[in-house]
């Protein structure tokens, strides 16, 4: 306890000092208190706590060496008492310590030596051990040995599942940095099969037949020899609704998927909407997928940003939908790039059925332009549909326009007027009466342009004037 409490600095010899440094350092030295206080104020803490203190951890870690020692020595006797079990199931007596002399008379005998068991020689006995440890006079009973290693059950001997060592060995993963580390390693220390990992997380497997380092990345499936119907790969895919089942990303220049069949008459591709009502229980029972088949999209830079537009699909009721490409939008294309055309159709539409309407060309989905028909198994017709209401316009941009009827057979025009196109517009042709209309006389009513021809095909009337007609005789003389 400080008395004069003078505040003078470190190191003063004022009598006041020296009597409070006296006093404090008694109270410290010998007092029982756990803390005093210097001359400054200053609180420390007393000899008598720091004794109690040491002599709290001395027990503390006494303690806890005791229960270490305890337990040590309760392994210790369960792992003998297991190994003297074991031996003893094998037919063999408890293991002595190893020490000389010894006497070794029957082969169940067993001495422990270095942490293994081992029993004498059975052709060597009987003998008398001596100080040092004769290991050709003695066979390991329980222990590692070569052997055991090399047994299906030796990895199991150092803490691996049950193999041989050599299969963990092998099964080891070698890790380097570049590729360049691999190939540097001796092909005397790899293993047909060894796998290795790099740095960059890309793994490799080793090669013996081709002496090479090959990514794992290209898996090679192969069931030569399976005489089995199963699939070589089989996928399923469920819980997630929005859960692609595979999307497969490709970096390069080459060809994404390859697939080469020399299979005879068989079926490259096979997409179908199928059933399964135990893996979809959410479902009704009937129920049968309605997928699209096939969607095909090119990404554009458009609108400020890049999209996906459709190039091609094929939709669940089996349309066939070209050219949603945004402003890269062209014409289809069917292109036969055959070189010669050995008498064959370039392209073919085919039905299976007799069809009135074959084929339909439409400008939207509600506005039909012209249909190929067959009404009959005989006629072929092409007509332009009723919302084209100013006709059909066939012309030859250049040469000729011809319209050929087979030998012996009419060339049939329906209209009631007919037209030419000159250089410099249309000119009125003339137009044909039927019979009702037939002209009876020079002066019967009719207008200029008007045509007949009897039924008899002898007589010809044309109105050169309004109400003005003449009559030509037709012969079969030219």
């Amino acid at each position: 306890m400080t008395t004069y409490k003078t505040g003078n600095p470190l190191g003063s010899v004022a009598p006041q000092d020296l009597f409070d440094n006296s006093r404090n350092l008694d109270l410290a030295l010998n007092g029982s208190a756990p803390e005093w206080t210097d001359r400054f104020g200053l609180p420390h803490k007393s000899y008598a706590l720091i004794e109690a203190s040491i002599d709290a951890v001395k027990v503390n870690a006494d303690t806890q060496i005791a229960a270490v020692s305890a337990n040590a020595a309760h392994q210790i006797a369960v792992t003998t008492e297991s190994a003297n079990a074991l031996i003893a199931s094998l037919g063999y007596m408890p293991p002595v310590p190893y020490e000389a002399g010894l006497q070794m008379t029957v082969a169940n005998q067993t001495v422990s030596y270095q942490g293994a068991v081992y029993a004498p020689v059975a052709s060597d006995l009987p003998f008398e051990t001596t100080g040092t440890f004769e290991s050709d006079k003695f066979r390991l009973v329980q222990g590692v040995s070569g052997a055991d290693l090399s047994a299906d059950y030796g990895s199991a001997m150092v803490g691996h599942h049950g193999s041989t060592v050599s299969q963990e060995l092998d099964a080891r993963v070698i890790y380097g940095k570049t590729l360049a580390d691999l190939q540097a390693i001796p092909a005397a220390r790899l293993v047909d099969g060894q796998r290795a990992s790099l740095a960059d997380g890309t793994e490799y497997r080793w090669y013996s037949a081709s002496s090479s380092w090959r990514s794992v990345s290209r898996q090679v499936l192969n069931n030569e020899g399976d005489t089995t119907a199963l699939s070589m790969v089989d996928w399923a895919n469920f819980s997630n609704a929005s859960r692609r089942l595979f999307v497969t990303h490709h970096y390069n220049d080459a060809e994404m998927v390859v697939w080469d069949n020399v299979g005879d008459k068989n079926l490259f591709l096979l997409l179908r909407n199928a059933r399964n009502p135990s893996r979809r229980p959410d479902k009704p029972a009937d129920f049968v997928g309605s997928a699209d088949f096939l969607r095909c999209q090119n990404t554009y830079f458009y609108n400020g940003g890049y999209q996906a537009f459709n190039a091609f699909q094929i939709k669940y009721t089996g349309d066939l939908e070209w050219g949603n490409q945004g402003d890269k939008n062209a014409a289809v294309k069917l292109i036969n790039s055959r070189s010669t055309h050995n008498f064959q159709y370039s392209f073919r539409l085919e039905t299976k059925t007799a069809n009135l309407r074959l084929l339909e060309i439409t400008e939207s989905a509600d506005n039909s332009v012209f249909q190929f028909k067959c009404p009959s198994s005989k006629l072929a017709r092409l007509d332009a549909s009723e919302t084209m209401t100013e006709g059909m316009y066939i012309s030859a941009l250049a040469g000729p326009l011809d319209l050929e009827a087979a030998a012996g057979k009419n060339l049939r025009l329906r209209a009631s007027e007919y037209n030419v196109r000159t250089a410099t517009g249309w000119a009125f042709l003339g137009k044909f009466v039927d019979t009702g209309s037939a002209p009876s006389g020079p002066d019967s009513p009719g207008e200029r342009g008007d045509f007949y021809v009897n039924s008899a095909g002898t007589l010809a009337y044309f109105c050169y004037a309004p109400s003005k007609w003449s009559r030509v005789s037709l012969t079969p003389n030219w």
